[in-house]
């Protein structure tokens, strides 16, 4: 078993403000600043933010998202990945949520963060808070062990969004998973 560097469109953020108390308000701000925060509902749960990816948002747009980014592959990956892609575009929320959960497309697959994985902390550039997230990702690959990863993850999700024309294209992550 291995850590894996993996993209994907968080579809639910985690921030865990109880050891940096920090203000809810200041903390979402900041995060606006990265994140589209209208493809979100926010609600708080004891000391979390918890932001879960609008149904419809995800619904309407996630397969676009992830055909577009798909462009960006290698030639044979694309090719068969949007293949398998392609055939739950359509679908509704629940129907894609089993999908990514059931049916192993490797394209559109979710993955549900934990503390010790899925850290996106990178987003909040000066908090203490923890933010660690769920995503369906859309490319995953190689063992991969970082000490440190915030910029060059920030350049990368950088990259990756200003490559997109995507409604959900602030939500794009990189993460190490595993």
């Amino acid at each position: 078993m291995g850590r894996y560097l993996a993209c994907g469109i968080a579809i639910k953020m985690v921030i865990e403000n109880e050891r940096a108390g920090e203000d809810k308000d200041k903390i979402l701000k900041d995060l606006g600043k990265k994140v589209d925060l209208d493809l979100y509902e926010i609600t708080d749960k004891d000391s979390n933010i918890i932001l879960t990816m609008k149904k419809e948002l995800l619904e309407k747009y996630a397969v676009d998202c992830i055909l577009e980014q798909l462009e960006y592959c290698r030639e044979k990956y694309k090719k068969e990945e949007k293949e398998k892609v392609k055939k739950i575009k359509g679908l509704k929320y629940d129907e894609l949520m089993k999908s990514a959960k059931e049916d192993h497309i490797y394209s559109f697959e979710l993955f549900e963060g934990s503390h010790f994985s899925s850290d996106i902390s990178y987003l909040l550039e000066f908090s203490r808070a923890n933010i660690f997230c769920d995503m369906i990702y859309y490319v995953i690959d190689g063992k991969v062990d970082f000490e440190c990863w915030y910029e060059m993850f920030t350049y990368f999700r950088s990259c990756i969004i200003k490559s997109s024309t995507s409604p959900l294209s602030s939500s794009l992550v990189i993460d190490i998973i595993g």
